[in-house]
């Protein structure tokens, strides 16, 4: 990190201007604190009148499916052009986003696959993908999540809710399709003072400045933690909730729909969503090996000029390197916090896995046979828990080299358990500087350590001298991770092994 760098303000303040003028056709956010990850404004509602007949089409689906009638009335829908003579740039996102999910209604209304797209469609998608710059005619997740929504009060104080939110375009139109589709967006919308924390941390981090960057990270904190605990659970199995997502009507109407229809393109997956791209980039994820992580690279290549500047302008500046150097233990505390948010099992990806688990199950058992990320396989083959397994090993990289999630809290002087005073001892322990934010529910768990008198003693009966080295089992090494300075250790002086070990009584394990 050197003062070179190019934190991502100084991209948007350079930047912003000229990228609204040269494609303001699709400017879906990353460039302003107010738009955040979803457009600056609502998403267009029509094409102009030239266009109208696939606004009327795209309005008329949900019907069009329930009659199997999806194909015959693409068949005779008339040619319309998107060339530039023929269509204004401001109407391009939209255009996208109707031709893309028309083209996949197209295959997908039907169990026989067509041989190909009919030209009303494949013609002004080509045109409308070139104007784009898009590397070929595909789904994306901006036609099918961020520029597929409509407020129903545009007045509320937080619009941007499930609630208060339709889609532009349904296709089976049930609330299976609504809610799924709709909680990414606000996912995406409730993420955006995160995005701002995150152009603003990168900044102060330059500026060395740590009081800022705490503030900033602990926004980051909040806001994911809300997103989980809030936002993401309005995908609900339970039929009780008032946002409930029948998993089998899920798996067989909305599910299969976005899986992409030439094998060569990319799919509107929730790896492709920019949020978790940024989280990684944001906090230094170490390595992209796994399956997955192999997935989200390639996906980059797919997504608007002016994103993948923004992600390589937040790339230029590691914040975790920055926090490792610092030596200071609040920040690295409220560093780690916001971290174990986003990847921790109680986390962002956390849930997410455990949400992915349960509906992925249901929809293999059902009869589903492949994901949109590419994942095949038939109910025999269990392949949700494959999918589980690629989740837990990207979960994993995100926390590579990242330090454990155990705070260290020494017991006050003076204030340490007695057995005299009766079963039951207050501790205090210090906390200060730490960067701990507790809530209601969490865990404390306490760390003992034999005194040096009860060690001693183990060794004269041991007639050791302490020094020996003791190869640790399973057990070990995974509760040795809690103790600070002895991380990732394969053997232990036989002193320190008897310091933490239960002495009385001793069990065969230890």
């Amino acid at each position: 990190m050197t003062s070179r760098s190019i934190a991502p303000s100084q991209l948007l303040q350079s930047q912003a201007a000229s990228l609204n003028e040269q494609l303001g056709h699709e400017n879906l956010g990353f460039l302003s604190d107010r738009c955040g990850l979803v457009p600056a404004e609502p998403p267009l509602t029509a094409m102009p009148l030239s266009h109208r007949d696939w606004d009327e089409i795209a309005a008329d689906l949900p019907a069009l499916f329930r009659m199997l009638s999806v194909r015959d009335a693409l068949d005779h829908m008339p040619v319309l052009h998107a060339g530039e003579d023929h269509l204004a740039d401001r109407y391009l996102c939209r255009a996208a986003a109707v031709l893309a999910i028309l083209a996949h209604s197209y295959v997908r209304s039907q169990p026989a696959v067509p041989a190909t797209l009919p030209g009303s469609i494949r013609a002004p998608w080509e045109d409308v993908t070139r104007r784009l710059r898009r590397p070929m005619p595909f789904l994306s997740y901006i036609d099918l999540i961020v520029y597929n929504w409509r407020l129903r009060d545009a007045d509320l104080a937080d619009p941007m809710r499930v609630e208060n939110l339709d889609l532009l375009l349904p296709t089976v139109g049930n609330e299976e399709e609504r809610i799924f589709y709709l909680t990414q967006v606000e996912i995406l919308a409730q993420s955006s003072v995160a995005i701002s924390a995150m152009t603003r941390a990168q900044t102060a981090a330059l500026n060395h400045d740590t009081e800022e960057l705490i503030l900033e990270l602990l926004r980051i904190h909040e806001r994911l933690q809300h997103i989980s605990e809030v936002s993401f659970q309005k995908i609900s199995p339970n039929p009780a909730s008032s946002s409930y997502v029948d998993p089998v009507v899920w798996a067989k109407t909305v599910a299969p729909f976005a899986v992409p229809i030439d094998p060569n393109a990319a799919g509107p997956s929730g790896t492709a969503s920019p949020l978790f791209h940024l989280l990684d980039l944001f906090f230094g994820r170490p390595g992209y090996e796994s399956l997955l992580g192999h997935e989200m690279l390639k996906l980059r290549g797919w997504y608007p000029k002016h994103w993948t500047d923004f992600l390589g302008a937040l790339g230029q500046v590691s914040i975790r390197e920055f926090v490792q150097q610092s030596g200071n233990r609040e920040l690295q505390g409220v560093f780690q916090l916001a971290l174990d948010t986003y990847a921790s099992d109680k986390g962002f990806l956390g849930t997410h896995r455990l949400k992915v688990y349960g509906y992925l199950e249901m929809a293999f058992k059902v009869g589903r046979s492949v994901t949109i990320g590419g994942f095949k396989g038939l109910f025999q083959d269990r392949t949700w828990n494959e999918i589980d397994g690629e989740l837990a090993l990207s979960k994993a990289e995100r926390l590579t080299g990242a330090p454990p999630q155990t705070v260290l809290g020494l017991p006050h002087h003076g204030n340490l358990p007695d057995a005299s005073r009766g079963a039951a001892t207050p501790v205090t322990f210090d906390l200060e500087d730490a960067g701990v934010q507790y809530r209601p529910g969490d865990r404390c768990g306490v760390l003992p350590e034999n005194d040096e008198v009860m060690v001693a003693r183990a060794l004269d009966a041991l007639r050791a001298s302490g020094d020996e080295r003791v190869a640790l089992d399973h057990h070990w090494r995974e509760a040795i991770q809690h103790r600070h300075g002895f991380e990732g250790t394969g053997d232990l002086p036989l002193r320190i092994l008897l310091r933490f070990g239960r002495l009385r009584p001793v069990s065969r394990d230890v």
